[in-house]
């Protein structure tokens, strides 16, 4: 328990400690009084004038920060929406990819068959003296003829080994007339009818010999011509009979695809040569000398 003087001294200890606080709050006051006098000292002659445009720059301060916000609402609202249409995108594509493809496959091969009905009127339009047999498709027809052969060659029987024998003789005509074609047409390239360096006479001189030369060969075309006419007949009287085994059909439909395609060699060779016979004359009329088929007809009736 304390005593008596102990309580004295604690009563005189806290009476002291206010003091001191007392002390303190007071000289804290005139601190800050002191402080914001000098201030106010320091402070421009219109710094009240200040107050309203600092109190506007705050409002438009508020004012764009307000408007910043909004943005940045409204780009996350757009990114959220900007999601969605590309997941609806990916889907859509997902779901119509493989159409998409079938349809760029289609695409392009209508492509591919313009580009080859581009060059197929390409050599038409030039002089046909200046393609081969290759561009015609004649040799393209003749190497599918021969392939004909040896399957017919294959399962044919032995009572139409004459039948064989005259197709590959009519196979063999065309081959030797192409052959002749395309000589010609390399003679005319490499002796151009048309240079213009060479004088009138001696151009007309050169094209009247290439448009004789066709004219024989013309003539021959059409000889071959009716010897595949009276193939066609032998064709056709050995497929006649009652018996149709499977050998017989097999054999029946060989000769017909041959038949067929000797028709196409031969039509193939006739326009082509009634192409080339058409650019010389008309070479020929454009120079003044177009009788050079009177002549020949004469000689030849069978010329058409």
């Amino acid at each position: 328990m304390a005593t008596v003087p102990e309580a004295e001294e604690s009563g005189l200890r806290t009476v002291v400690e206010e003091d001191n606080e007392h002390e303190l709050k007071k000289l804290a006051t005139s601190f800050l009084g002191l402080s914001f006098s000098v201030m106010l000292a320091h402070l421009p002659s219109d710094a009240l004038s200040l107050v309203p445009r600092l109190t506007t720059e705050v409002t438009e301060l508020k004012q764009r920060l307000a408007a910043a916000e909004e943005q940045v609402r409204q780009m996350k609202c757009r990114r959220v929406e900007d999601s969605k249409a590309n997941a609806r995108v990916v889907e859509i594509f997902a779901s119509n990819r493989n159409a998409w493809q079938e349809e760029e496959k289609r695409l392009q091969n209508r492509i591919h068959e313009l580009e080859e009905e581009r060059e197929e009127f390409m050599n038409r339009r030039e002089s046909p003296w200046k393609i081969d047999s290759e561009a015609t498709g004649v040799s393209a027809k003749l190497r599918l003829l021969e392939e004909e052969l040896l399957n017919l060659e294959k399962v044919c029987t032995s009572d139409i080994s004459k039948v064989l024998s005259l197709l590959r003789k009519q196979a063999k005509r065309y081959q030797a007339l192409a052959g002749k074609i395309d000589d010609l047409c390399r003679k005319m390239q490499s002796s151009d009818p048309c240079d213009a360096t060479l004088g009138p006479e001696f151009r007309t001189q050169r094209q009247t010999e290439f448009l004789l030369e066709c004219f024989r060969f013309q003539q021959r075309a059409s000889e071959t011509g009716q010897k595949l006419v009276a193939l066609q007949t032998e064709i056709t009287r050995s497929n006649q009979g009652d018996q149709l085994s499977l050998a017989k059909m097999n054999t029946r439909r060989s000769m017909d695809l041959i038949k067929n395609n000797l028709k196409q060699v031969q039509r193939n060779l006739e326009i082509w040569l009634a192409r080339i016979i058409g650019d010389l004359e008309g070479i020929l009329a454009r120079d003044g000398a177009s009788r050079v088929r009177e002549f020949y007809v004469a000689r030849y009736p069978f010329v058409q």
